[in-house]
């Protein structure tokens, strides 16, 4: 009677066990495959755990290992196997997933205006447009940040969710080690070692990328931990490196201007990553004494426990998908070796182009400007007519000091990008923070115009609510300015960013009388950033002295 009930509660969870895995494919492609992979693996954790043993023992007054392990060896071919298999066809057919979200739009033309902050802007092709879950019928129509937002928070709960079942699953051993015994002592603390071994082993497997670009000869520009806000920052041999909150994935910037074998060093470089995991869970494997022990119960002992844990890192990095890192949409590893494999490769123009934009944007996240400003420069001289670099070149020569410069190349692009674009968008921005820099009062009327006309291209970038509302700030409208230097120091990852913000935050508070929270504010702006371009002017403006506005010694366009 004890056999027939525990074969009715296995045959219970492994239907429910299918449920979840057709509810994760019905939801695929638009759902975070990386979130949903972690999921379906945890199904399988909580079916094999010692609560069913304990209970089975009980029940059935004889060893159920037969039956529990058949179990879940089924659940993890499903996990292992057939799950991967599914996305990875699915993940290669972009072109049918596109034609079916405009299909279930109901229209080819995207809306641009966002469900989630209101924001609105010409710009159509910004905005992404997701089906919502269970109503495939309608689309969800969000800006940029909101989207990157979304993809955060949605990390963080699954990260969050994560380690809470780790700790449900540590007592529920604990428990049942005090009441039955039965299960070793060392269990619980492998699961909880297993959580931690997720996470670390990140840290190989971004480093296999990194010795692997090296022992190619390329260059390596960053390396991130995590995603989300950065908590610590260093660097290795001059490579920036970032560690992240949400330790859920990372990346490395790396290229070469060298152009033999280019595919072959890209594609070592790419699969030393998944290599590396994989190289660490065989060997724990044969520390443990081979697959069939390892099979048996994963958790049985710490080299299990790092095998199950690589094991799993090797999987979900090969699986061909997108992720949404700091520096935009990135490709899984396995989405971008099934592209150097089965796609032609870009053309020489486009790799190089690449390498310098890569080496540049990397080099200015590290606030290193005048690195940037060569390497950007280099590119313009090669790519003369290339507008992403010159749009970079004049942002760089801003930020290095060289303001009339900066913005005499920026007059110069706005002549030909005058339809509404990124570009445009881009280039108003600049031109109004050249002008609040050079401080003319000539040129605030213009850098009210131009700002203005930047947020109502580009409402959700950071950088350009940031350059409003200090020109907002100095025309003498704190409120407006408030509220959109708040919204830009959320989205602002750079610390000279935040402690430009701090500083129009406090220009804003003193005109509106709180001189408490601007001296607070003065502090925490040059604790971030102590040369930060504005931090002089909001000290005088403090102390009572404002800065003398000299004439404008640039043409106002």
């Amino acid at each position: 009677m004890g056999r027939r009930i525990f074969n009715l509660l296995a045959a219970v969870s492994l239907l429910l066990f299918f449920a979840s895995i057709v509810y994760c494919i019905n939801l695929f492609p638009y759902e975070s495959t990386r979130q949903i992979y972690w999921h379906l693996c945890g199904s399988y954790f909580i079916r094999f755990d010692a609560l069913t043993i304990y209970l089975c023992q009980r029940i059935a007054g004889a060893s159920p290992w037969r039956d529990v392990v058949s179990i879940a060896s089924s659940q993890l071919t499903v996990s292992f196997i057939v799950l991967p298999a599914i996305w990875a066809i699915g993940a290669l057919n972009k072109t049918a997933a596109k034609e079916m979200q405009i299909q279930k739009s109901g229209t080819s033309q995207p809306r641009s205006r966002c469900d989630s902050c209101g924001c609105e802007s010409p710009l159509t092709a910004a905005f992404i447009h997701q089906p919502v879950s269970f109503r495939r019928g309608r689309t969800r129509c969000l800006c940029p940040a909101c989207f990157k937002r979304q993809r955060t928070r949605r990390a963080a709960s699954s990260t969050v969710s994560f380690l809470l079942a780790g700790a449900l699953f540590c007592a529920t051993e604990v428990y049942i080690r005090k009441i039955g015994g039965i299960v070793p002592r060392d269990r619980a603390v492998n699961f909880g070692l297993f959580i931690v071994f997720i996470y670390l082993l990140l840290i190989p497997h971004e480093m296999g990328h990194a010795i692997a670009a090296w022992l190619c000869r390329w260059e390596v520009f960053r390396i991130n931990f995590g995603i989300g806000p950065c908590w610590l920052r260093g660097s290795i041999a001059g490579i920036p490196i970032q560690f992240r909150l949400i330790p859920d994935r990372g990346s490395v910037s790396t290229s070469s201007l060298r152009q033999d074998d280019w595919r072959f060093c890209r594609f070592i470089t790419i699969a030393a990553g998944p290599l590396a995991n994989l190289a660490i869970a065989i060997l724990a494997i044969e520390f443990v004494g081979g697959w069939k022990i390892f099979i048996n119960d994963p958790f049985a002992s710490i080299w299990s426990t790092l095998a199950l844990a690589s094991g799993l890192q090797f999987l979900g990095s090969i699986i061909p998908q997108t992720h949404l890192m700091q520096e935009g949409p990135i490709g899984s590893d396995g989405l971008q070796m099934a592209q150097l494999l089965f796609k032609p490769l870009p053309a020489e123009k486009v790799r190089r182009l690449r390498y310098y934009m890569a080496k540049g944007l990397a080099l200015e996240a590290a606030d290193r400007a005048k690195e940037a400003l060569e390497v950007f420069s280099t590119a313009r001289t090669e790519f003369p007519d290339e507008p992403s670099i010159a749009v970079s070149v004049a942002g760089m020569l801003m930020t290095a000091g060289k303001i009339e410069e900066g913005r005499t190349l920026v007059c110069e692009l706005l002549r030909v990008h005058t339809s509404q674009s990124v570009f445009n968008a881009i280039l108003r921005n600049d031109l109004a923070w050249a002008d609040v820099l050079l401080g003319s009062t000539t040129l605030l009327a213009e850098a009210d115009e131009a700002s203005a006309a930047a947020l109502s291209q580009m409402p959700w970038e950071a950088s350009v609510q940031g350059t409003r509302g200090t020109v907002l700030a100095i025309l003498g409208k704190p409120d407006e300015a408030m509220q959109l230097l708040r919204k830009s120091i959320k989205g602002a990852d750079r610390r000279s960013s935040r402690s430009t913000n701090f500083c129009a935050m406090a220009i804003a508070e003193h005109r509106q009388g709180h001189e408490r929270a601007a001296t607070e504010l003065i502090k925490k702006a040059r604790h971030l950033d102590p040369k930060c371009d504005l931090l002089s002017r909001a000290e005088q403006e403090l102390a009572g002295h404002p800065v003398a506005l000299p004439p404008a010694s640039v043409q106002v366009i």
